[in-house]
């Protein structure tokens, strides 16, 4: 059964999405070698703390391809992923500015 991996990464110099598709591109043949999906990441306003997800046959299976690709693991973890329910009834949304909510839906 394949597993579901969490990366914690922090940064001194701020990223960009384009910085973290660039990565992802990049770091592509090694993840395809090792049979790692990148899912999406989440990526702070400021550009310094990252949550990467990723589904792998095991976790050292993620390990190896993400040191390939230079990163650091020591915060790779293990988890579930848990869907929201859809409420009864919906509140509309609060706005967002277009720099913050859809930065994730250009990771994907």
């Amino acid at each position: 059964m394949p597993t579901n991996l969490f990366l914690e990464r922090t940064f001194d110099t701020p990223l960009s999405v384009a910085d973290v598709h660039a990565h992802a591109r990049e770091s592509f043949w090694c993840y395809e070698l090792y049979k790692v999906d990148w899912c999406g990441s989440f990526l702070s306003t400021d550009g310094r703390t990252m949550i990467c997800s990723f589904v792998a046959p095991d976790a050292e299976s993620a390990r190896q391809a993400l040191r390939h690709s230079g990163t650091d693991t020591r915060r790779l973890w293990a988890g579930t992923v848990h869907e929201a329910r859809e409420p009864a009834t919906r509140s509309p949304a609060p706005s967002t500015s277009s720099s913050s909510v859809p930065a994730m839906r250009a990771l994907r």
